[in-house]
């Protein structure tokens, strides 16, 4: 979630909900390689923004299409919930939208790199 005036300039939110990889800038947020990664999905009855440890907001699970599909999968009794959970707490950006707002945040490439 970024909170932000150019949010509710641009997008008329001043909190909204934007791709993890939008923020990405390669000094304080970057991709690190890991050899494990263990999700905890949190079902509630509405779209939730939850305080995550040390304060960092997160959200609850967002049940639309696809992961009603791939849940539903291991947890058959979540198979067509229906409209639990389907409005979302905050607008969703696309990238290039959250990039508005976060700025061109990846370091430019050099000839070099070319």
């Amino acid at each position: 979630m970024v909170a932000s005036p150019m949010a509710e300039l641009l997008f008329g939110h001043h909190e909204v909900l934007v791709p993890a990889k939008a923020l990405i800038n390669g000094r304080d947020i970057r991709l690190e390689p890991c050899h494990e990664i263990t999700y905890l999905h949190l079902l509630l009855e509405q779209h939730e923004i939850l305080n995550a440890g040390g304060g960092a907001p997160c959200e609850s699970l967002l049940l639309g299409d696809m992961a009603d599909t791939l849940m539903s999968e291991d947890l058959p009794e979540i198979r067509g919930l229906g409209q639990v959970g389907v409005r979302a707490a905050r607008p969703i950006l696309t990238y290039r939208e959250a990039r508005c707002i976060v700025g061109a945040r990846i370091p430019a490439m050099t000839a070099k790199a070319l």
